[in-house]
């Protein structure tokens, strides 16, 4: 059942700190060459992957065109899915699902398991479905099982990117957004799940209905669903705009935790410390999440054009030109998904969000756990915590 995905999100999903249990400690410092060579890799992967839309195009539309009258009469598609289609995306989804869960362990991030993770087993149990229908186009059962997986599988890989989202701002600087981090899991992550249970129970309600007025009311639920999960992606990527605009003119909202212990510090005492220069290892770190917020940027807009067609497409009915043209779904569903999932395996949170090269150098903090903040406060704010015959008047 759709429902039961907020049982494995827990509590972890809005928890967001940057580090997980012991990421800092279980891999080495990542140099400079290792990061040119990660970023080559990963260029050369999404040119392939952009590179395929051509032929899913020309894939698809030989299918719809091959289609006979006699194969279609009776399928609910109005066309005969495509195997060859339903094979490239299999293969698409299958790797991304494993890479992801190799990397949400070994990174030890494991909130991607009931986000990306879930995600990619939804698509395969959608693409399967669709597999199934081009060897028995007429059978009830695959179309079932496409209906609900394809349409709810997006749903927790947009959680992901609201989680990924509340760690950039903690890491770059919650004054330059409109809310401080935390609020956007507490925020976006029950609106996602909102989204996801409408889609269910529309698409629940589509897969069993036995007349075409049945369809037709599943049908609306799912638009329903899809409706309030565009509305919610358009309010994430104004937020997410907002933040990089800010960010990048210098124009925070409010004033930064730093600035406020500066003006503290100075009135009770007349020693100050100026902030510390920047670092090479800062500035890898502000590099990486500039990929991150790229990432974010991309992956969000590949889902709303996703969401964009399926409310046009519901919005047309069972019967509509749109929904019975498999080229459209091909790019322009399956597509954008696996666009937005494989754009997390290579820009990894592991890897761009958790810079453990500035946590080795600064010592800041243990686990991997680092913000902005604590990266550029004040050493004897530190010393407090000791002893004063060992922090001297420093405290």
């Amino acid at each position: 059942m759709p429902t039961s995905v907020g049982a494995p999100l827990g509590n972890t999903l809005f928890d967001v700190s940057v580090a997980d249990a012991g990421v800092g400690k279980t891999t080495s410092t990542t140099n400079q060459p290792t990061l040119r060579l990660i970023l080559a890799a990963n260029q050369l992967l999404m040119d392939s992957l952009i590179g395929s839309i051509p032929l899913l195009v020309r894939a698809a539309s030989d299918g719809n065109n091959s289609t006979s009258s006699e194969s279609t009469s009776g399928s609910q598609y109005g066309y005969t899915p495509s195997e060859h289609i339903a094979i490239i995306f299999l293969v698409l989804f299958g790797l991304s699902t494993a890479l992801h869960a190799a990397q949400a362990v070994y990174f030890r991030l494991w909130w991607l398991l009931p986000t990306a993770v879930l995600c990619g087993l939804g698509e395969l149990i959608g693409w399967s479905g669709r597999l199934w229908s081009s060897q028995s186009p007429l059978l009830g059962t695959p179309f079932e099982m496409q209906i609900s997986s394809i349409i709810i599988a997006p749903t927790p890989l947009l959680a992901a990117s609201f989680i990924i989202f509340a760690r950039v701002i903690r890491r770059m600087g919650s004054e330059y957004a409109v809310l401080p981090g935390r609020w956007y899991g507490l925020f976006f992550v029950p609106c996602d799940l909102i989204a996801l249970v409408i889609q269910g129970v529309g698409g629940g309600i589509a897969s069993a209905a036995t007349t075409v007025d049945g369809a037709n009311k599943g049908a609306k639920i799912m638009l329903g669903g899809i409706g309030f999960q565009f509305v919610v992606i358009v309010i994430f990527i104004a937020l997410l705009a907002d933040f990089v605009i800010r960010y990048r003119l210098g124009k925070p909202w409010r004033q930064s935790a730093l600035e406020k212990s500066t003006i503290v510090s100075e009135s009770e005492s007349a020693t100050t410390i100026a902030p510390s220069t920047p670092t090479s290892g800062s500035q890898r770190t502000h590099t990486r999440l500039t990929f991150i917020l790229a990432a974010l940027a991309f992956s969000s807009t590949t889902l709303f054009i996703r969401s964009v067609y399926r409310l046009i497409e519901l919005n047309g009915g069972w019967t509509g030109r749109i929904i019975r043209t498999q080229v459209y779904f091909a790019v322009l569903d399956g597509g954008m998904v696996t666009l937005a999932m494989w754009t997390w395996n290579v820009v990894h949170p592991g890897v761009f969000l958790v810079d453990r090269a500035v946590v080795s150098e600064e010592g800041k903090a243990e686990k991997g756990e680092v913000d902005v903040v604590a990266e550029s406060a004040p050493k004897k704010r530190k010393c407090c915590s000791g002893t004063k015959t060992k922090c001297g008047s420093g405290c």
